[in-house]
């Protein structure tokens, strides 16, 4: 299985030959894939491939396509949106709280994506700059370094988003840091400016 994502995860833009009737299972569609994953050579050569054919691409692919494929609020597979699985009925549909609460977060998503790649770098700024506890850092630091694991795991492999929904409490923690370190700031100079 770990050269069958490694494979899958290679099809730019997770279509066959760039063909949008072929998004999400790139791999049902070409007739190479079964003998592209037999073995960790045939794998390994399938990829390398994929990057002297279009090495621009791939690298675009790789480095912007499949992180932001990854942390998307649509899942590719299934019946879209957040639901994997086809929903006859859920309370998202048609309670008024619930809907609420779905779009907020879904128009907090991507904000709340950007603020935690912007945490997972300012965790590892030093203490006296962030003016963090040690308890604190430790613990950015910490769920960052999960964060950036599961991405590179992902990005070497099949960026489905639903493989990021369990990891998303901690995408929320993350992208609190530069909010709670803003209000820091703020406070600490609003501070500095009552006291002059």
């Amino acid at each position: 299985r770990a050269w069958a994502a490694l494979r899958a995860g290679a099809y730019t833009d997770l279509m066959y030959q760039g063909r949008p009737e072929t998004f999400g299972y790139p791999y049902k569609f070409d007739p190479d894939y079964p003998q592209a994953i037999r073995s960790v050579s045939a794998t390994v050569d399938a990829v390398a491939r994929s990057f002297a054919e279009q090495p621009l691409e791939q690298v675009r692919w790789y480095l912007l396509g499949k992180p932001s494929l990854l942390y998307s609020w649509n899942n590719v597979e299934g019946q879209g949106d957040v639901f994997i699985y086809p929903t006859v009925s859920s309370p998202y549909t048609y309670l008024p709280v619930f809907r609420m609460t779905h779009t907020l977060m879904r128009t907090l998503h991507l904000p709340l994506v950007v603020l935690m790649a912007l945490g997972a770098v300012l965790a590892w700024l030093p203490v006296r700059l962030t003016r963090l506890s040690p308890q604190a850092s430790y613990a950015a630091r910490l769920v960052s370094l999960l964060l950036a694991y599961h991405l590179a795991v992902m990005v070497a492999g099949f960026p489905l988003p639903r493989y990021s929904v369990a990891l998303r409490p901690f995408l929320y923690i993350l992208s609190m840091l530069p909010v709670a370190l803003a209000i820091q700031t703020y406070r600490t100079a609003r501070a500095a400016q009552n006291a002059a």
